[in-house]
Formats: structure tokens, sequence, C-alpha cells
């Protein structure tokens, strides 16, 4: 996981696999000035989903929600840079993620195929 010294909102995931093939997404520029809290999922063939997340160093930690499990990430774990906190996983084969907890902030998780097509917005953006 790396950020952007250029751009500070965006941060980057980036693995490899045994084939040797790369494997990159990241999480994009903040919504609202003071977003204490944002996560992205992403899943390509030949490799685990990822879940990448961006929160407020001033949580001393977060929780991954997911449906097999809860991790909870102390600020230790993390890499720091800009005043924010930067942490990605894999989930493991069958897990979903579902949300992303830090301090009293709970982001839900709305899967892709949850994602109207008649408008192209979660359900929550209507």
């Amino acid at each position: 996981m790396w950020v952007d010294s250029e751009q500070q909102n965006f941060t980057f995931i980036e693995a490899f696999n045994e084939a040797g093939k790369t494997f990159s997404g990241g999480i994009g520029k903040q919504d609202v000035p003071d977003e204490g809290l944002r996560f992205w999922v992403g899943k390509d063939e030949g490799f685990p989903t990822f879940v990448g997340v961006r929160f407020d160093e001033a949580y001393p930690r977060m929780t991954i929600e997911t449906t097999r499990r809860a991790v909870i990430v102390g600020a230790e774990q993390t890499e720091s840079h800009f005043g924010k906190r930067y942490y990605a996983m894999p989930l493991v084969d069958g897990e979903e993620l579902l949300a992303v907890v830090a301090g009293n902030v709970r982001k839900r998780h709305t899967p892709v195929p949850d994602i109207g097509p008649e408008t192209g917005f979660y359900p929550s953006d209507r």
C-alpha cells in the first residue's frame, strides 16, 4: 500500500501473485473535508478480494467487519501519512465485507450487484 505525495488523498494498493501478475486499486479523494473514514474493495482474476482503509490518525483503531469475522486493527498495525492511517488486507474465499468502523463512524459496504442498474446509484444515494 502506498500514498502519492503529490495527491495525498489518493491511496493505492498493489499486489503480485505467483504468476507475476499485478493487481492494483485504490481509495480516491475525500468526499468531504473532514471525512474520517473511507474504504475501497477490489477484486481481479487470480487474486483475493482486497479491502483498503484510510482513517483519521485520531482513531486509535478500526474494525473491518466481514461475514466471517471482525478484524480489529490497532494504530501500530497501520501506516501513517499526512494525518491519516492506512491499512489493507485480503479477504478469504467466500468472505464478504459488511462494514468498516473507526471511532463512532460505521460505513456499511454495499456490494456492486446491489447497485441499481436503472440509475447506476447505490441504494443509499437515491
